[in-house]
């Protein structure tokens, strides 16, 4: 097993890269962070391996579509090769059957990409 230390940048500010910089002089072996829509997959993994950093991706989803606000963050995420993706998906007020299905939907959406680990946080 390795353990690997992980910042988030929630609450930072700066640029992207300012924070980026800030996490791996810190010490820090990844950062944890939703993709942010400004930016290409390929520009986020560039800037991960200036600093050297893996990244931890984080998914949020919103919308009319949770399922497809899901599939689109997670192909996003996908383009910078993170260590892991964590889903905070869905909405607490949902019924049994609404959070069912959804749930049962993401979890084969996520199962289509080739990302180790994909946790589910509701």
């Amino acid at each position: 097993m390795q353990l690997k230390l992980a910042k988030g940048t929630w609450g930072m500010e700066g640029t992207l890269e300012e924070q980026i910089r800030r996490i791996a002089d810190s010490g820090y072996d990844a950062v944890e962070m939703p993709v942010p829509v400004e930016y290409s997959g390929a520009d986020v993994k560039k800037l991960l391996r200036k600093f050297n950093l893996d990244l931890i991706a984080m998914i949020f989803t919103d919308g009319a579509n949770h399922v497809d606000s899901f599939r689109l963050q997670i192909e996003r995420a996908t383009l910078c090769e993170p260590l892991q993706i964590t889903s905070h998906s869905g909405k607490d007020f949902w019924s049994f059957n609404q959070q069912r299905g959804f749930f049962t939907t993401k979890h084969t959406a996520a199962g289509q990409c080739a990302i180790p680990g994909i946790q589910p946080h509701c």
